[in-house]
């Protein structure tokens, strides 16, 4: 899981990096997506990691409590800076950065 977390900070510093060229509102989107993505994921990945004995309900509780900060996290955000966000440079990296974990299986593949 912690893989995962790497592969989809690395994506985000690279959403943030290519942003950059675009101006500081861009720039700001994508720092709020890549974040909106990864700190639940962290979280996520947090709980599990220190849970004495693997089990399927924590990786329920753990999911729900994922899903719990994502919303909250992005909730706060529209909230607070919706009109400093621009929605396509967000979504745009949201999306980039929460299907970046997929990269990692590519390199699993064997035959």
């Amino acid at each position: 899981m912690g893989f995962a977390v790497l592969l989809q900070f690395i994506a985000g510093v690279i959403c943030v990096a290519v942003a950059a060229f675009f101006g500081w509102a861009a720039t700001w989107s994508a720092v709020i997506a890549a974040l909106i993505a990864i700190l639940p994921n962290a979280i996520f990945a947090t709980y599990l990691a220190i849970a004495p004995k693997p089990a399927e309900y924590r990786f329920f509780v753990g999911e729900g409590i994922k899903i719990a900060v994502a919303l909250i996290a992005a909730s706060l955000v529209w909230w607070r800076y919706g009109l400093q966000v621009q929605p396509l440079v967000y979504w745009v990296v949201l999306i980039i950065v929460l299907k970046a974990h997929n990269f990692g299986l590519l390199g699993t593949v064997k035959e």
